[in-house]
């Protein structure tokens, strides 16, 4: 107790010197934990993918996002033995609205749409409702989406073999639905 009493008379005598004291300390703390939480988020981020430990993003920054050129894909492959696989990936640039194609633009929903390789569902293992993950992009124009797409655009879940308008483009088939 007395040294507890000696230890806020010290802190009272010199309050300027023992604020900015407490002050660094708290800010050091606070870094730590954001610091921590930040590496947490990090390693944990895509690490349920069956291959996740032995899967890196290549890119480089250019004024509308991160990406490589299409052909540097295989370049990189033919040229590190080690490199089993690549994906291509790319965010649809043009529209963002999904739709029935007796609808209208004006009527669609709104999505994150992304192009990508055939061999996206083998190399990630994002689950599927239905179908082998080998074949989901067999054939051209095809279209996965989830559950919640799927029920927000057509209202049920059996949505397999339907067509789906992306923009004004063509219609796509959806082949499978993963889950949301």
């Amino acid at each position: 107790m007395r040294t507890l009493r000696q230890l806020l008379k010290t802190i009272f005598k010199y309050r300027l010197s023992s604020g900015l004291t407490i002050l660094s300390l708290m800010v050091a703390f606070l870094g730590i934990i954001v610091l921590s939480l930040y590496v947490s988020y990090e390693r944990s981020f895509d690490r349920f993918h069956k291959n996740g430990d032995d899967t890196y993003l290549f890119s480089y920054n250019v004024d509308m996002g991160a990406g490589l050129p299409i052909p540097m894909g295989k370049l990189i492959k033919d040229k590190i033995p080690d490199i089993e696989e690549f994906i291509l990936f790319s965010y649809w640039w043009y529209s963002n609205k999904l739709y029935k194609p007796e609808q209208t633009l004006k009527d669609g929903v709104e999505a994150n749409i992304g192009t990508v390789s055939d061999n996206f569902f083998t190399v990630f293992s994002f689950p599927l409702i239905m179908g082998e993950a080998d074949k989901v992009f067999a054939k051209p124009n095809t279209i996965v989406i989830s559950e919640t797409l799927a029920t927000k655009i057509f209202g049920t879940t059996d949505v397999v073999g339907k067509s789906l308008m992306v923009g004004k483009k063509e219609p796509f088939t959806i082949t499978y639905e993963r889950y949301a």
